[in-house]
């Protein structure tokens, strides 16, 4: 995976994106949602509906931006991350991201929690 700058969208595109049928646009609409929407708790409404998403790539990513937030804003609603930290958790294959996640809430929120 190469590293691409994370660009700032506007809530309408970054709205469409999560929209689309394209892996990749969703991806890159949780990331600039993640990074500059301020509204925090619109943002964990997002991911909390994309960690229903059918593809693996974008349920992966729900954890990473949930480890982002927690990392730019140096606070989260841990309730809403930790459900959805705890639903994506149940896939084996979300596991270690997943952990991941929760080790940022430790590092920058102060709180972790998740399974060992």
């Amino acid at each position: 995976m190469k590293y691409q700058e994370v660009e700032a969208m506007s809530r309408e595109t970054a709205t469409s994106g999560l929209l689309s049928s394209d892996a990749a646009a969703i991806c890159r609409a949780m990331l600039s949602i993640s990074y500059f929407d301020p509204d925090r708790e619109w943002v964990l409404d997002q991911l909390a509906w994309m960690a229903g998403h059918s593809g693996l790539e974008v349920r992966a990513l729900v954890a990473t931006c949930i480890g982002h937030v927690a990392r730019l804003d140096r606070k989260i609603d841990l309730l809403k991350a930790g459900a959805i930290l705890d639903r994506l958790a149940e896939e084996p294959n979300l596991r270690a991201v997943v952990k991941d996640a929760w080790e940022d809430l430790e590092i920058f929120v102060g709180h972790g929690g998740g399974p060992e």
